[in-house]
């Protein structure tokens, strides 16, 4: 598997995270250049597998604490980096629940309204 490919699967969650995170770890961590971009669409779609109750709170962190400060992330808007930190940092921030995930989900809608609403 090449790093592209294992950076996909982080960001789409392909895998379990486990597996994604043990994949990137056969790549340097630095990076000259990034490979994939984290779209609006994509986190949408982990807020909507949370609500459905298919991944838990702790999965999301974990996910996007996998994804947070990779050199190899294109990350846009801010939007999306803010979304991002709070599910990375929850004890900072604050913790995932359906309700904090559904505004999130309004506001990447409002952000993006080509993105379609499944939950």
């Amino acid at each position: 598997m090449n790093r592209k490919t294992a950076l996909e699967n982080l960001l789409n969650l392909k895998l379990p995270i486990e597996q994604v995170v043990f994949d990137l770890s056969q790549f340097e961590w630095d990076s000259e250049v990034e490979l994939v971009s984290l779209e609006a669409a994509q986190i949408q779609n982990v807020l909507q597998l949370f609500i459905q109750g298919t991944i838990t709170a702790l999965e999301v962190e974990a996910w996007a604490n996998a994804i947070e400060c990779r050199e190899d992330i294109k990350m846009e808007p801010t939007l999306v980096n803010e979304a991002l930190h709070e599910f990375a940092n929850p004890q900072l921030t604050q913790p995932l629940s359906v309700e904090r995930a559904s505004f999130w989900l309004s506001l990447l809608l409002l952000a993006n309204p080509s993105i379609k609403r499944d939950a």
